[in-house]
């Protein structure tokens, strides 16, 4: 807890900002371990989640993120294993008083997984089959075909408060990977 009793208070993020929630309320987190209010974390209604799948919807729309290449996509999950590697004392902190779990566990398992995965991400998207062909078919006509990999669009998620870093990490990277769009298509003439 902060110097003074001071229980910290956790705004929403949307669109990279912090905001109060339209309802004003706040719900206490309590450490599992000990029962103590460590947080207060905001309660957002729905139009606060109308507001967030807005902002969302709008970043996967954005062009620089649609035509992002694969090694560019690289370069921002090395970026994010980097920033979780350079705050990993934070982030072991909170992990330990929000989920009860150990310091030795989330030191020594969650966040290496979560830093492991951005990075195995961040080689797997260079390579990864976003345009797959299928091999030709002659009869009834000739034609060549393609599987195209697209991004399904905005997805709210829930995760568990047992590994709340590696769980979130566990869907927020895939996205940074899926979200490339394959503009190159090809077929007989």
């Amino acid at each position: 807890m902060k110097a003074g009793n001071e229980i910290p208070r956790f705004p929403l993020i949307i669109n990279g900002e912090l905001c109060e929630p339209l309802s004003g309320d706040y719900l206490d987190v309590a450490n599992p371990a000990s029962g103590e209010v460590i947080a207060r974390a905001a309660m957002g209604d729905s139009t606060d989640l109308d507001k967030a799948v807005g902002a969302a919807r709008s970043a996967f729309e954005d062009a620089r993120w649609r035509k992002m290449s694969p090694d560019e996509r690289s370069i921002v999950l090395y970026q994010c294993a980097q920033l979780i590697m350079a705050n990993v004392q934070e982030l072991a902190g909170l992990e330990v008083s929000a989920s009860g779990g150990t310091i030795s566990r989330v030191t020594g398992l969650d966040i290496p997984a979560m830093v492991d995965l951005f990075m195995v991400l961040a080689e797997e998207v260079k390579e990864y089959p976003f345009v797959e062909s299928l091999p030709p078919r002659i009869l009834p006509e000739m034609c060549h075909t393609q599987v195209l990999k697209q991004p399904i669009g905005v997805c709210g998620l829930i995760t568990a408060w047992n590994f709340p870093l590696l769980l979130f990490g566990l869907k927020v990277a895939p996205a940074f990977v899926g979200i490339t769009f394959c503009h190159h298509r090809s077929s007989w003439d």
